[in-house]
């Protein structure tokens, strides 16, 4: 039988099984309506989030764009489609410069966004989104689960605020408790503090401050993430409340 304490989880993976069987959504959010699209392991960040809950809004599908899914994950798609705007159309020379691309690769992923129909293109040969509300309102948090190195926890953890709205980082409840002992550093990264034993029993030491994300070309390769994990069914799980 397993222990109550630290010694519970042998591995990081079995902490990731027990808190994904008990955690909910109201968690990290005060919605009680909307979608929840779960994906393992992030792919937009420096560095990958073991756990990622993305929150649409209702009536919202979180994989609408499946068949772009791959588009939005790129790197340079998505930081092209930050670039632009609806209002402002950009010349070709100007986004060139502030993505820091060569022209062929600029060209490439250019005319990928505008046969999927993401961009359009001006009379006067200049670029601009299709609408001010390109893709749907979505709040994200993830969580970076660890055994014992509250420090590498917390260091790993910051760099998914580039695309996430809120990062807790979850421990075993002895571990959680060692490392809320030293809460001033969470609370000045602005990320969140979870225990979580064996027998499901999970508590908010330290709540984050809801932000935007750092980088919305990130986010908009989070979207892509959940499109992904839509695709791949047994790798995402989709709730409504």
């Amino acid at each position: 039988m397993m222990s109550m304490g630290t010694a519970s989880f042998r591995w990081e993976s079995e902490l990731s099984h027990s808190f994904l069987e008990h955690v909910r959504p109201t968690l990290w959010t005060r919605y009680s309506t909307g979608r929840w699209v779960l994906a393992h392991e992030s792919t937009c960040s420096e560095g990958r989030a073991d756990i990622v809950w993305g929150r649409f809004e209702p009536g919202q599908s979180p994989t609408q764009f499946r068949k772009h899914s791959a588009l939005l994950r790129n790197p340079t798609a998505s930081r092209l489609l930050a670039a632009l705007r609806q209002r402002t159309a950009q010349s070709e020379g100007d986004l060139i410069e502030r993505l820091g691309v060569t022209l062929p690769v600029f060209r490439k992923w250019l005319r990928a966004l505008l046969e999927a129909g993401f961009i359009v293109e001006t009379s006067d040969h200049r670029f601009r989104t299709i609408s001010s509300r390109v893709f749907p309102i979505v709040e994200i948090c993830s969580f970076e689960l660890k055994l014992k190195d509250w420090r590498r926890a917390l260091y790993q953890a910051t760099r998914y605020r580039s695309f996430s709205h809120r990062v807790f980082v979850v421990m075993p409840s002895e571990r959680a408790n060692v490392a809320f002992r030293y809460q001033d550093s969470f609370r000045k990264a602005n990320i969140g503090l979870v225990s979580h034993n064996a027998t499901g029993d999970t508590k908010v030491l330290i709540r984050p401050v809801k932000r935007q994300p750092n980088a919305e070309y990130r986010t908009i390769m989070a979207l892509g993430m959940f499109s992904e994990s839509g695709v791949r069914g047994k790798q995402s799980l989709e709730k409504s409340l």
